[in-house]
């Protein structure tokens, strides 16, 4: 029987098979319920829309998926829609078929029809589908590096958490510290909280759109904590944090920083004092964050992984958008949300 490839748009029903191939893709040995959950939530619960998923059929078994998350950005005061390239897989089986690229160049043509968004942006692997993106004619606008701090550096050492970042935990250990650094008493309240007031900033850049569907699907994950950080009544910054575990290892990492005080020293000493409110919880055994950024937080104790990096890339659907967004002068790239 020849062998016939097909890509199709996939939707809720067929999503046991779309977390087969993610599973198997990526290693994933956790629970398949929690997964499931997490899929449905991030794909086809989010507030701002439902997420695309491409998949490959050969015959009729699926083969590979590609997810589409959509993302808003705003720039001088109008609102950027954009979808993400995020979970991405092929069947140990069907490899080497080349697959993969027949799904993004599927879903690119797919968008540019449709119309509906200005651009698709991805943060690849660098060793694996980097090179295959920029085949396709996807631009590179900078690169997000990789920052850890440890807080509990046995509880890393010794475990299966991926040898880059063993070590690390082995040097905190040795040197018998959490962090590089200790603060004063901070005179900042630091609280979990359900909401912040929304404030579009850098508006003369392109970033993060706050609307309050942002909002609702991050805090509306479970996985996900939003925290203020208050000088008497008056609030002067924000933390959105992913909350993950890898092999027995609890960590956060950090999506995105508001700054209400427009006082950078203020900032930097309201995160310190975010940090050691989180680090309190020594079941947390680190605190990740891609940035660009890196000497800023290098000072702060940061220790950068510079085997771990994420390029940022975008794909342009319309010449309208590509003057604007091939540009990397134009982003605000601190910290970018990179679901």
């Amino acid at each position: 029987m020849e062998e016939q490839i097909t890509i199709k748009l996939l939707d809720e029903t067929s999503v046991d098979d779309q977390i087969k191939i993610y599973a198997e893709s990526f290693g994933y040995r956790g629970s398949i319920d929690k997964l499931k959950e997490f899929w449905m939530e991030k794909h086809f619960n989010n507030p701002i829309d439902k997420s695309a998923i491409f998949g490959a059929y050969v015959n009729d078994e699926l083969a590979g998926i590609n997810a589409y998350t959509p993302m808003d950005y705003s720039y001088t005061g109008r609102v950027i829609h954009v979808v993400q390239s995020c979970e991405s897989g092929v069947a140990v089986k069907f490899r080497r078929r080349g697959i993969w690229v027949k799904i993004v160049t599927y879903a690119m043509e797919y968008f540019k029809k449709e119309g509906k968004y200005e651009a698709v942006i991805g943060f690849p692997n660098y060793r694996n589908s980097y090179p295959g993106f920029v085949k396709m004619g996807w631009l590179t606008l900078f690169n997000e590096e990789n920052m850890l701090m440890i807080n509990n550096g046995p509880a890393v050492f010794g475990t299966k958490f991926p040898k880059a970042i063993s070590w690390i935990g082995k040097l905190a250990e040795l040197q018998k510290i959490p962090m590089s650094f200790k603060s004063k008493k901070s005179k900042y309240i630091v609280e979990k909280v359900e909401s912040l007031k929304l404030e579009m900033e850098n508006d003369d850049k392109i970033s993060l759109n706050l609307s309050e569907k942002w909002f609702d699907w991050k805090i509306g994950y479970k996985n996900h904590d939003l925290y203020s950080v208050r000088d008497d009544d008056k609030i002067v910054a924000g933390f959105v944090v992913e909350k993950n575990g890898l092999d027995g290892v609890r960590y956060l990492k950090l999506i995105k920083g508001f700054n209400y005080c427009d006082d950078n020293k203020v900032y930097r000493e309201a995160f310190i004092a975010f940090v050691e409110f989180v680090f309190k919880n020594r079941e947390i055994s680190l605190l990740r964050i891609w940035t660009t950024e890196m000497d800023k937080y290098k000072k702060l104790g940061f220790i950068h992984m510079k085997s771990h990096v994420n390029p940022y890339i975008v794909y342009p659907l319309n010449e309208d958008s590509r003057e604007l967004l091939a540009d990397p002068e134009k982003w605000s790239v601190g910290l970018l949300d990179l679901d």
